[in-house]
């Protein structure tokens, strides 16, 4: 009784963990820029776009957060300039992170800039990062101010083949599969309507939302990407980033490579 109790318990958590994932992503737009000025130093802009009843969501749990004295000081002035404040208490090093909320006749949102200094610092410090966004993103220095960058999706693992044994896992936490634990079949089965599960909230929650990653340069010397005078764009749908990340197109097209040599 009580092994099935505790494997309850751990795939309610899991299911919650997958509801979460589905409800969140995909119902605002996200959109990144990374400027290289002509001074040699870049700045890192971004913006959280949500809905306009987001912000009765963001209020609530301002008002949540100040109960707790610890928190108050950062949520003070809303939960967007605490990500400011919070950066510049950063104890591993402090973050100049300018944060600023917006609300617009349809939208509420959160802005984001930060002055990342030297350019060619900077390209070197996100090349030194192990295993985190430079597997999607490469940077590449081909001549003196002058950097191709790439974003290649096929280099994130398949996140669907992951859950299996995520699920196992969790589930062998509190016994083996033959002392109560679901088999193999079951899990696949979960796993599969996950996937399914996944592109049909992008559809019904986020037709039109998106996320962009953009790149700002005083001269575009090649792209595939949406070319805007000196701004490079590449912007995906929601469903387009969960296929993506959850490949369910299985033998599909090998994943596109974006790329965009830029100078600066």
């Amino acid at each position: 009784m009580t092994l099935t109790r505790n494997v309850t318990r751990c795939f309610a958590r899991l299911t919650l963990i997958a509801s979460m994932s589905l409800g969140l992503a995909g119902c605002y737009d996200i959109d990144t820029t990374l400027t290289l000025k002509a001074d040699g130093t870049s700045a890192l802009s971004g913006r959280l776009d949500f809905p306009r009843d987001a912000k009765h969501i963001a209020e609530f749990y301002q008002a949540l957060m100040e109960l707790q004295p610890g928190l108050t000081q950062f949520v003070d002035e809303g939960l967007c300039a605490g990500i400011g404040k919070a950066a510049a208490m950063n104890p591993h090093g402090a973050l100049d992170l300018k944060a600023r909320e917006y609300t617009t006749t349809d939208r509420f949102g959160c802005g984001l800039l930060y002055e990342a200094g030297d350019t060619d610092a900077l390209i070197d410090k996100l090349n030194s990062v192990p295993g985190g966004a430079s597997s999607i993103l490469k940077i590449e220095k081909i001549a003196p101010r002058r950097v191709r960058f790439q974003l290649d999706f096929s280099n994130v693992p398949d996140l669907k083949h992951m859950l299996p044994g995520l699920l196992m896992l969790g589930a062998m936490k509190y016994g083996k599969p033959d002392q109560g634990g679901p088999s193999m079949e079951a899990i696949n089965k979960v796993v599969k309507l996950y996937v399914d599960a996944s592109l049909a909230m992008a559809r019904m929650a986020a037709p039109n939302n998106h996320l962009q990653f953009a790149i700002k340069a005083t001269n575009v010397i090649d792209t595939n990407g949406e070319r805007d005078g000196d701004l490079v764009k590449f912007r995906w749908s929601w469903e387009e980033l969960v296929r993506l990340l959850l490949k369910p197109d299985e033998g599909a097209q090998q994943t596109k490579v974006y790329y965009a040599i830029m100078a600066y």
